[in-house]
């Protein structure tokens, strides 16, 4: 599955950039690889809740199809809002356009898992983007500060990146402390959350 999209760099850009082209975990693609992570984890359906923007930047419904996914009712005039369903194993995904009720929600047996996510250039190392994947984490770990009271589990999941591992690292212990885990999407969609 493609979880990266790519965009051509700015002039400025174009000497830091691996590669000819920016590739890009979009915020959308980081909650679909923490919802495939969560059915690898045991649960049997997750909710996300992207918003208009997240669906110009990567298009979620097009994701779904290819990964066996069907809509089966939907919701608002996008083509991504509703229920959808795998074929495969029956696995539901839940698209929903609700703010502020996390970006990623699911439980599994006793835990009820809750993930704010941001997205960003993993290719890169100009200081803009750079500034821009710290951000994205200090973002999500403090948005959960606000999570609902009976979120079991709390997970800021962010693109893996030089940047964002070696952060994430240095946030264990203070993360840990606020039962905070931490989560670095891979761009083939693997996830690594921190302390494992």
């Amino acid at each position: 599955m493609q979880f990266t999209t790519e965009r051509e760099p700015t002039e400025k850009r174009k000497a830091k950039c691996e590669g000819s082209k920016e590739k890009v975990l979009s915020e959308a693609a980081v909650m679909l690889a923490m919802a495939r992570w969560m059915y690898a984890c045991g649960a049997d359906r997750v909710c996300i809740h992207p918003d208009g923007m997240h669906v110009k930047q990567f298009d979620i419904a097009s994701w779904l199809r290819a990964d066996g996914f069907c809509r089966s009712t939907s919701e608002g005039s996008t083509p991504h809002g509703g229920k959808w369903i795998r074929d495969r194993d029956g696995k539901t995904l839940e698209v929903r356009f609700h703010p502020g009720k996390g970006d990623v929600v699911a439980d599994i047996k006793d835990q009820r898992i809750f993930v704010e996510a941001k997205g960003g250039c993993i290719n890169s190392n100009y200081p803009g983007i750079l500034s821009r994947l710290r951000t994205g984490l200090y973002e999500a770990v403090g948005s959960l500060f606000d999570a609902p009271t009976d979120a079991t589990r709390l997970i800021a999941a962010v693109p893996r990146h030089r940047e964002t591992d070696k952060l994430a690292w240095k946030m264990t212990e203070r993360c840990r402390a606020a039962r905070i885990e931490i989560a670095l999407v891979s761009p083939d969609g693997h996830v690594r959350v921190i302390p494992e």
